[in-house]
């Protein structure tokens, strides 16, 4: 056994302590050995009881399932029996009362030749399995003629079936069951009776019947029973005993042991299939009763002796082979134990060494098999815990992908820093810097190289300053020492945008980078670590709201600003149910004949509690929320409800309706879309769904083709806002666009400056080169207008036209519109030069303030 242990010079005390460490790991050996004996024995009588007990359900189990389907099968068995023969023999009678000569017979029995008849019914005795008698009866005068030439007369009026044939409205058997005072034509044993009506040219002119015997109905149910210990009984419909078994006694000594006889134990058995328990004696034996043929009813009992005889071999059988295996393994386990457990003292001991830290300890074990394996592997374990440490260390506090240091090493050094400026107080800068459009990076060139694309851009922040920190995700944080002069930290952010000038190459694509940076001061702005982070955060999230490569400081009023998304988003998931949010709709008019082309769909939110809130405020908060499904679902359906009402007026007036990337993600939208096309049966060609460029850019090389989807069911889709996004021409070439809405941007100064005039015309040559529609937003003024038609725009859209109306406004505007409202030159002047006075109104108010 290896290790480092004192050694005691004095030769007694030094063999003292070996003895009593030899004496301390046999006793260890000894009783770790007894104790797993104990243990495995106690287990192995456990297990057994369990065994045992679950043996004993199982097969109980087992024998009742065995019991349910013997009685129920032998008493379908019986039922079936019956009725096959009753049916056989109906069918005999049927073949008597529907010949001829029986039917002339019965008629004039004084004129016709009975040995016909005789001939028949012997040849149906022979045939239907030998019946007790057959017979028939003449109406005419009560004469009768039975098998073997039996002849004479009766009064029909004694027999009650003969009555219910004569008033039988069908030709079917009726089977009667025997009384003691039954006058019997022939004289046999018969217990049951089918009768059948004769008629003559649909005239009744007699019966024909058949006898059947108890004796064989009895034999007729033995042959289909098939269990030992099982026995039906027949009753008939007064409850008396018809037939009884073959083996009658040995059912009459299984009823004396118990409280019932044959008559009550069927009066205390329902009669709807369902099994009954009684007692014989110490045993649990079975009943069923079942109704058959013609009101008979079977009573089937099986001998719960024979059921508990099943289950004591079956169980005993079980528990012996189940001692046996144990017994077995008990003898082997004690024998593995034994010869394999004599390594584990040392192991146990040695792993203790290496537990306390002492990762130099090593275990010598001569043990090939698992023991020495396990014993190997301590030892390797050790050796990799020594070696281990060094990279946890490193691992703790680098970040893997970019080899900066981590937000754990981050959280250590403001700690450090505030702790090393609490009396002094001196400044510091917390800058949080996210690169803009990253998302796209990886979409585009995955995220393997985004990670190199990471990996880089964190080395040329190390460039440009020390203290630089990998966040999480695109975002890196750097800490700056400032004191009072904070154009030490302009002049970083210059030397950081300075740094990537230069693109970053990634697969010879040449990546330019921008970034943007939100920045927090300590102690000015929070003098804790998370808030610093938090402030700075928000800081950044304002600069990229300001546009792409901003900067921004955090202060209070940012903050404030958070709070207010926080309470818009509360509010938001109230305001459908408050009814607070409405519908307005904007004219999109032809330029070319200036037709109404349609309406875009502008939601509006007035709340009780914050006023008025603009779309571009409540609709990102929505999206980044998810309030925006619920809310552009009820868009879509208020659009389309209106929109069939103006198509009863117009049919070739659009609905134009944007719809958010947040809907067009969820797997359900399009299901939606149909439900509600279908619910207000709108024509989709009448339908346009406007998305944003960014939201195209998503779809374009993922897997979702919900765009594509939305184009096969005739929808027409908008591009909008071109031009504030991506702008590329190579997806309006990919993607089903019908429409291109050029943003407003554009339009304002285009009468003013070159370049926008020249970027709005080439991309409305452009895209009708492509087949697609343009419409131009934002239109309020009669020279925009010129230039537009000029330029053959399709479609306008803006003050000029007219401003977003509410529904009822909207109808009327439709329904007027050639009288009032169409555009002419002098209509287009006059709305021109109001809006350019508003607009000069709202200057000098502005400037007055």
């Amino acid at each position: 056994m290896g290790g480092k242990y004192c050694r005691i010079q004095a030769g007694p005390v030094r063999k003292a302590a070996e003895t009593g460490k030899f004496m301390v790991k046999n006793a260890f050996k000894t009783s770790f050995i007894k104790h797993i004996i104990a243990l495995i024995t106690i287990f192995n009588v456990i297990f057994i009881i369990l065994f045992v007990g679950m043996t004993y359900i199982i097969t109980k189990s087992n024998i009742s399932g065995d019991v349910n389907s013997v009685i129920t099968d032998s008493s379908q068995a019986a039922s079936d029996a019956i009725t096959d023969y009753i049916n056989n023999m109906s069918d005999a009678v049927r073949l008597l009362a529907g010949g001829t000569e029986t039917a002339k017979l019965l008629n004039d029995p004084s004129s016709a030749d009975p040995q016909q008849v005789f001939e028949n019914m012997d040849k149906i005795l022979i045939c239907s399995g030998k019946p007790a008698a057959i017979w028939c009866v003449s109406e005419n005068n009560g004469s009768f003629f039975a098998n073997n030439g039996v002849t004479g007369n009766i009064s029909p009026e004694d027999y009650e079936w003969f009555s219910d044939a004569e008033n039988s409205s069908s030709d079917s058997p009726i089977v009667f069951v025997m009384n003691s005072s039954y006058k019997r034509f022939v004289d046999c044993a018969s217990q049951i009776v089918i009768v059948m009506p004769v008629r003559l040219d649909g005239e009744f002119v007699g019966c024909a019947g058949i006898e059947l015997s108890a004796d064989v109905i009895s034999d007729k149910i033995s042959a289909r029973l098939r269990n030992d210990g099982v026995y039906s009984v027949v009753y008939d419909n007064a409850g008396n005993v018809l037939c009884t078994p073959e083996k009658v006694q040995e059912l009459s000594s299984l009823l004396v042991s118990s409280d019932y006889d044959l008559t009550t134990l069927a009066e205390n058995v329902e009669n709807n299939g369902s099994i009954t328990e009684f007692k014989s004696g110490k045993t649990t034996s079975y009943a069923m009763c079942q109704m058959s043929f013609g009101g008979l009813k079977v009573l089937t009992v099986f001998d719960g002796k024979v059921a508990d005889g099943s289950f004591t071999r079956m169980y005993s059988q079980q528990i012996i082979i189940l001692a046996c295996l144990f017994v077995l393994e008990l003898i082997a386990t004690l024998n593995v134990i034994r010869h394999e457990a004599k390594d584990i003292p040392e192991i146990s001991n040695s792993i203790a060494e290496i537990s306390a830290g002492n990762y130099n300890f090593r275990i010598n074990s001569s043990s090939e098999n698992e023991i020495g394996l396990i014993a190997k592997s301590v030892d390797d374990l050790a050796q990799t815990l020594q070696d281990k440490n060094a990279v946890i260390n490193d691992y703790m506090t680098l970040d893997p992908t970019t080899g900066l240091q981590n937000r754990y090493k981050l959280y250590e050094y403001i700690e450090d820093l505030i702790v090393s400026r609490d009396e002094s107080r001196k400044r510091f800068a917390l800058l949080f810097i996210d690169i803009d459009n990253f998302k796209w990076i990886t979409e585009t060139l995955g995220h393997r190289q985004g990670d190199e694309f990471l990996k880089i851009f964190g080395q040329r922040l190390k460039k440009v300053v020390s203290r630089v920190f990998r966040f999480s995700g695109d975002e890196f944080v750097i800490l700056a020492d400032l004191n009072d002069d904070f154009g030490i930290i302009d002049e970083l952010i210059i030397n950081l945008r300075n740094e990537f000038i230069e693109p970053i190459e990634i697969l010879n694509d040449k990546l330019y980078v921008q970034f943007s940076v939100g920045i927090s001061i300590y102690p000015d702005d929070d003098t804790n670590p998370d808030m610093l982070l938090r402030d700075a955060d928000i800081a950044m999230s304002r600069a990229k709201e300001k546009g792409k490569g901003r900067t921004s400081y955090y202060n209070a009023a940012l903050h404030q600003t958070v709070l207010s998304k926080a309470t818009i988003a509360q509010k938001l998931n109230k305001a459908l149910e408050n009814n607070e949010m409405f519908l307005n709709f904007q004219p999109i008019i032809s330029v070319q004949n200036g037709d109404i082309h349609g309406f875009e769909v502008l939601v509006r939110w007035e709340s009780e509690e914050l006023g008025s809130v603009p779309p571009f405020t409540f609709v990102q908060i929505a999206e980044e929320t998810g309030a925006i499904v619920e809310i552009g679902t009820w868009i879509f359906e208020t659009g389309c409800r209106f929109l069939k009402r103006m198509n009863e007026i117009n049919p070739d007036i659009i609905m134009s309706i944007n719809v958010s990337p947040v809907q067009l993600k969820k797997k359900d939208f399009l299901d939606k879309v149909r439900r509600t096309i279908n619910v207000f049966q709108v024509n989709p060609a009448n339908i346009q769904v406007e998305i944003t460029e960014t939201s195209l850019v998503e779809f374009i090389d993922g897997n979702n083709d919900t765009i594509q989807k939305l184009a096969d069911m005739g929808i027409a889709l908008a591009l909008d806002d071109f031009g504030t996004g991506y702008s590329s021409f190579g997806y309006l070439k990919d993607m089903p666009i019908k429409t291109l809405k050029v943003d407003k941007s554009f339009v304002d100064e285009i009468c003013s400056k070159h370049k926008d005039y020249q970027i709005t015309g080439s991309i409305i040559d452009m895209v009708k080169n492509l087949g697609i529609k343009t419409v131009v937003e934002g239109v309020e003024s009669i020279e925009q207008y010129n230039i537009l038609a000029e330029m053959k725009c399709d479609y306008i859209q803006g003050f000029l036209m007219s401003k977003p109306l509410n529904a009822s406004d909207a109808m009327e505007f439709v329904e007027t519109y050639e009288e009032l409202h169409k555009p002419s030159r002098r209509s287009l002047e006059e709305n021109s030069n109001k809006l350019a006075a508003e607009r000069l109104e709202r200057e000098k108010h502005q400037a007055g303030q």
